[in-house]
């Protein structure tokens, strides 16, 4: 599909794991996670707009309301995933892309990064 529309929303929020740079496990440890959430579109809605931005930040914001504070393995939703960076973007993608189901626009991509200098996306990667 070629999209000539999209709105990003960047949301944060803060948790823990215990994955290291290289995959194995390493003392619990905390970061500020950075969200990126793309919604695209053929075509503008009828108030010219791909979605309205709060309503995508604060469907964003009510998932990542479970993550909040938590110990990302521990978390039902994390569990059986390694709690890495991309677990948590396919997870949000998955939940954000089964909300968007029936709209006009539709999930393209998830980036999340917890590292300062490094983000990892799930879906639709620019070229």
């Amino acid at each position: 599909m070629s999209d000539s529309y999209g709105v990003q929303v960047d949301v944060e929020f803060v948790a823990s794991h215990g994955l290291g740079a290289d995959g194995a496990e390493i003392p619990v440890h905390e970061h500020r996670w950075r969200v990126s959430v793309c919604a695209a579109s053929e075509q503008l809605d009828r108030i010219a707009i791909v979605v309205d931005f709060r309503k995508l930040r604060q469907q964003t914001d009510d998932l990542l309301a479970r993550l909040q504070g938590a110990t990302l393995e521990e978390t039902e939703e994390l569990r059986a995933t390694d709690a890495s960076p991309v677990a948590v973007a396919t997870w949000l993608l998955e939940q954000l892309r089964s909300q968007a189901v029936g709209e006009t626009y539709r999930i393209a991509r998830v980036t999340v990064g917890c590292d300062p200098r490094i983000d990892f996306t799930v879906g639709e990667v620019e070229g």
